[in-house]
């Protein structure tokens, strides 16, 4: 699969990965698949995850959207955390390098699972299930 690439601030490269669907009325939740994996997510330092996690406590359950004027911003983040506004900067940047927050400015507004972090859980699973058998 090709995955477009385009340089930003600093020269970071992010990946535009498609985004999945918005979950419909018979799909899971998806902030619940989205915690999972951050936690299974071994490319992503603690400090990091710590900051993913402080976002999910902000996000509908079901569609994983952050309502506007939620506290998602570096300061609030930081004020949550107690981490250094580098180890937040740090995370944040991390975190949309993947794909995996939707920011506008300086505000998180969405959790996204991009169809690759879909593919790994729905992968995951069936294993699970096939070892439970």
């Amino acid at each position: 699969m090709n995955n477009p690439t385009s340089a930003g601030a600093g020269g970071v490269v992010h990946r535009t990965t498609p985004l999945a669907p918005l979950p419909g009325p018979g799909d899971p939740p998806l902030v619940p698949e989205w915690v999972a994996y951050i936690l299974r997510a071994t490319h992503l330092l603690p400090y990091y995850r710590h900051v993913a996690l402080t976002l999910a406590t902000h996000a509908d359950l079901v569609t994983g959207a952050i309502p506007p004027g939620a506290p998602t911003g570096e300061a609030e983040l930081m004020a949550q955390t107690g981490l250094p506004d580098y180890r937040v900067r740090g995370g944040l940047r991390s975190l949309e390098s993947r794909c995996l927050i939707h920011r506008h400015g300086d505000q998180v507004t969405g959790l996204v699972l991009s169809l690759t972090s879909q593919a790994l859980i729905r992968k995951a699973r069936a294993a699970k299930e096939a070892s439970a058998r």
